[in-house]
């Protein structure tokens, strides 16, 4: 956990959960913004750009750890 003036930043980890690979693992300051910070590393603008046709948010586990 980071702590900065402005917002706690929290570890994420972002799994696919038919496949159990994990798509994003890495800092956020929310799930929200975890599932946004997995569609940018994939080149997408953010989660809500991604096509519904390759996957939405019920095929995903995103949980938040301490570290």
């Amino acid at each position: 956990m980071i702590k900065t003036e402005a917002a706690t930043i929290f570890h994420y980890t972002v799994e696919q959960t038919e496949t159990g690979i994990v798509l994003y693992d890495g800092p956020a300051m929310s799930e929200a913004d975890a599932l946004d910070c997995m569609a940018r590393d994939a080149g997408y603008a953010d989660f809500a750009s991604i096509p519904a046709e390759i996957g939405g948010a019920d095929t995903l586990r995103v949980t938040r750890s301490a570290a």
